[in-house]
């Protein structure tokens, strides 16, 4: 009797493990769909797509390294950033709850945008200096960029000036209708480019694990071999690295236009 009950208990567990999984996998593809959809029915999110879609291409046709794609994916940031000064200049009609300076409150008045402009302007422009001093630094370990990819890399950075100015204006015009609060856009943005810089940092380590491999092949099958996997693991890490940073973009991207449609795509509903 007693090992019956045992046999019942254990079988009823594994079955509300086994439903509990399949619950949470269910809820995980539903986000995804419900996400792809989401993108797929917002015009700037497919503009972003196509943006980065020709960083892809010329990345892929120019055969560029990943010192090169973090060169325009930081020019990519910086533009974001820029925007967003220009943004908060703008602003006219906002709110600051919640939002201090100093540790005092501030009112919705034109010295408020200038201060809160200045404040973004000298924190967001050192955070990309260091970056940029981390790319100077990986120039003496990579190939730098060449005169014959600054045409390339400057149409890449152009696309992205577009899209970004085409989001900025339809963000301007959102500003106009409703009243955001002042303390969120000045946020916003790095919200927006970590998960970019977390991706291209990722990338970028994987990237120079390659080196260890190419020793490796050297050792096994000479400087033939060697070759080989150099070309075969920067395209694949490159590649790699593209489609994840285009997901972690769109991603972060979409949930700064739809936030009140994104906020409960993962919760089955």
């Amino acid at each position: 009797m007693g090992g019956e009950r045992l046999y019942k208990h254990r079988i009823y567990f594994g079955f509300r493990r086994k439903t509990f999984n399949y619950h949470g996998i269910k809820i995980v593809f539903m986000g995804l769909h419900n996400l792809v959809e989401l993108v797929s029915s917002d015009k700037s999110s497919k503009n972003l797509i196509y943006s980065n879609l020709v960083t892809i291409v010329l990345a892929i046709v120019q055969d560029w390294n990943m010192l090169i794609l973090m060169w325009i994916y930081l020019a990519q940031s910086v533009i974001i950033g820029g925007f967003n000064v220009v943004r908060i200049l703008t602003l006219k009609n906002y709110e600051t709850e919640g939002f201090t300076m100093g540790g005092n409150e501030v009112e919705a008045i034109w010295k408020t945008n200038i201060s809160v402009a200045a404040f973004f302007l000298v924190h967001f422009g050192i955070f990309h200096m260091v970056y940029a001093g981390f790319l100077f630094a990986f120039s003496q370990l990579i190939k730098p960029p060449t005169t014959a990819d600054l045409p390339f890399m400057i149409l890449a950075v152009a696309v992205f000036f577009a899209n970004h100015m085409s989001s900025f204006f339809a963000k301007v015009k959102l500003d106009s209708m409703k009243k955001p609060n002042i303390g969120h856009i000045m946020f916003m943005p790095y919200i927006r480019i970590l998960p970019m810089h977390f991706t291209i940092l990722f990338g970028g380590f994987i990237f120079f694990g390659g080196s260890f491999a190419q020793g490796g092949a050297y050792l096994v099958g000479g400087e033939y071999a060697e070759n080989i996997v150099k070309i075969v693991w920067g395209r694949i890490v490159v590649t790699f690295f593209l489609i994840l940073k285009t997901s972690a973009d769109v991603i972060s991207h979409i949930t700064e236009h739809e936030p009140e449609k994104t906020k409960n795509i993962f919760k089955g509903r």
